[in-house]
């Protein structure tokens, strides 16, 4: 019997990849090492999303893709856990260098008092997207009052749907029995019957919602142009963003906030401010192509110049809107 030649029964992927070079070129020394540590480590943006199955950590898997084609950064998109979790994330957590944030996510905190000078030490990059809030719901609840009294899932506390839902029905005075399960979860609960109604702001289309039943008994409630609170736009989900929910011509009103591309106020000696930099320029490269079509349609939306009322740029020369005031923009 034929003795096997060494090597021979090394597995197929480690093979390829010694052909490939990856392993090979790791450093053999422990300074080498610590010196490829570093290179690395300055040559790769964490990019925090919010959680599983949003439009944001899509748009963020989407952003490392075409930034590392022929680019030096390397962007490692994170799950995160919502907006509320994502400043803390943002200003304590060496391991973030860039969080996606719920726009009124900084006026909440404001308005609470906590952290008074959040808006120095958490400053905008760009505008992301508008994302629009979907609020789902079985028979028997047509109109966003009839949400009053019923089992409506807000999403985790610490989520920027908790938030914007919960200023939705404090500001129209509706009052509901609270839950605040996950989303994905929630969904199921509401598919179930256990729960009446389900809130999740995200980009429309989003996967979990255009990928219900076409014969599902839920349906969007819509919410009026006029009843959508200060601050807020209102927006559309139509037969193109749900085929699934909507018959064709339909559409119903809704309202969108933005997320935003955000960062900790580094101090411009700071090797990360320079990683940042460095981001901020490839950004600019890459945002025609993923605005040009075959990425998730709301790169459309993102603006590197749109600062958002309340927040400081992270860049120089863009002034700090006002914090929104008087109807919700595009009213009617």
């Amino acid at each position: 019997m034929a003795r096997a030649r060494p090597g021979q029964h090394r597995p197929l992927w480690l093979a390829a990849t010694l052909a490939f070079g990856l392993l090979a070129g790791l450093p053999a020394s422990h300074a080498d090492m610590a010196a490829a540590r570093q290179r690395i480590s300055q040559n790769t943006i964490d990019l925090l999303g919010d959680g599983l199955g949003s439009t944001s950590l899509q748009m963020a898997t989407e952003l490392a893709q075409v930034m590392e084609q022929g680019g030096s950064l390397r962007i490692v998109p994170m799950v995160g856990k919502g907006s509320v979790q994502a400043v803390e994330d943002a200003l304590l957590m060496n391991g973030v260098d860039v969080a996606v944030i719920q726009a009124d996510v900084l006026a909440v905190y404001r308005q609470q008092g906590v952290l008074p000078r959040l808006d120095r030490q958490l400053r905008q990059i760009a505008k992301l997207a508008d994302e629009e809030l979907h609020i789902l719901a079985g028979r028997g609840i047509a109109s966003i009052d009839d949400l009053a009294g019923k089992r409506v899932n807000l999403g985790p506390a610490a989520s920027g749907t908790f938030i914007l839902a919960s200023r939705l029905l404090g500001t129209l005075g509706i009052s509901v029995e609270v839950q605040t399960e996950p989303f994905g979860q929630a969904l199921e609960q509401l598919r179930a019957g256990r729960i009446d109604a389900w809130c999740w702001v995200a980009g429309a289309p989003n996967p979990l919602v255009a990928g219900l039943a076409k014969d599902s008994e839920l349906h969007l409630v819509p919410i009026p142009s006029h009843r959508v609170p200060a601050g807020y736009q209102t927006a559309r989900l139509s037969d193109d963003d749900y085929p699934n929910l909507l018959s064709a011509g339909r559409a119903v009103t809704t309202m969108a906030v933005p997320v935003v591309l955000a960062s900790y106020n580094f101090r411009p000696e700071n090797p990360r401010r320079q990683k940042i930099d460095r981001f901020i320029g490839r950004l600019e490269e890459v945002l025609p192509t993923l605005q040009g079509g075959g990425f998730h349609p709301k790169w459309a939306d993102a603006d590197l110049k749109a600062l958002q009322p309340g927040w400081r740029s992270f860049r120089r020369g863009l002034k700090p809107a006002p914090a929104p005031a008087g109807k919700p923009a595009n009213a009617s």
